[in-house]
């Protein structure tokens, strides 16, 4: 459901799963890709710790 003042342009269900198909891989690949560098960047200093 779009919020009241915002037009539903995807209001049939194939427009909607177009739309979603369309958007998710740009949503989806950032937040992967910036999760894993967040996770690089906290257990960069504890495995340099372990190795040193």
């Amino acid at each position: 459901m779009a919020p009241p003042g915002i037009p539903n342009i995807t209001s049939t269900p194939d427009a909607s799963r177009l739309f979603t198909n369309a958007v998710a891989p740009f949503i989806a690949v950032p937040f992967a890709v910036g999760t894993c560098a967040v996770v690089i960047v906290f257990l960069l200093p504890f495995l340099v710790l372990q190795f040193f």
